[in-house]
This record gives C-alpha cells, sequence and structure tokens, in this order.
C-alpha cells in the first residue's frame, strides 16, 4: 500500500495530519494482515490500564466513603455480611458522631 494513500486515509478518515513515530509501519502490517507485536502489545496495554483504573477508582472510593470500610473491602472480594454496621472501624464508630454538612449557597 503506498504511503501516499495510506496519509490520505488517515488525514480522511481518523482527521490525522501525521504518523506517531512508527505507527505508519505497524499500520501498514495490519492492513497486510502480517501479525504484528506493537498490535498484541497495545491491545494488552489497553487491558491493563483499564484494570488499573477500577482498581484506582475502588481505592478512591474506598478512602473517600462514609460507609463501613470491611463492607467495602469484602464487597471487592465478592463477600457480602448481614446485619448492621460492624461498629469496629472508623466509619461505623463516628456514624452517630457526625456533624451533617451544610447546605451548597
Amino acid at each position: 500500500m503506498a504511503a501516499a494513500h495510506l496519509h490520505r486515509v488517515l488525514k480522511e478518515v481518523f482527521g490525522l495530519e501525521s504518523f506517531r513515530p512508527a505507527q505508519e509501519d505497524v499500520v501498514r502490517a495490519a492492513l497486510t494482515k502480517r501479525s504484528t507485536l506493537a498490535i498484541e502489545l497495545s491491545k494488552n496495554y489497553d487491558a491493563r490500564k483499564d484494570r488499573g483504573r477500577e482498581k484506582l477508582d475502588n481505592m478512591i472510593a474506598y478512602a473517600q466513603s462514609a460507609r463501613c470500610r470491611w463492607r467495602l473491602i469484602l464487597r471487592q472480594f465478592g463477600e457480602t455480611i448481614g446485619g448492621e454496621a460492624c461498629r469496629d472501624r472508623d466509619n461505623c464508630r463516628n456514624a452517630g458522631s457526625r456533624e451533617p454538612l451544610a447546605a451548597a449557597s
């Protein structure tokens, strides 16, 4: 496939002016149905990035939550417990002593 054709498709379809370094070689290999390590690595990286983002979001939710931390940890591992709050962790012990937040003006 001619370089001019690849650049025209890049511009028309994706609105991009040029390839990133080594990207043209990867695209050319993919279009000629040759397996490329870069494509496989890219797929693996994207999946790993998504898993990492999900873990980070869960940690942020844990840190910012006012719920029972023990329940949150159990939920992360697919477990549950019945009953009310555990009354043993910081959020459970302090649940009744919290001041309500003032309304935003």
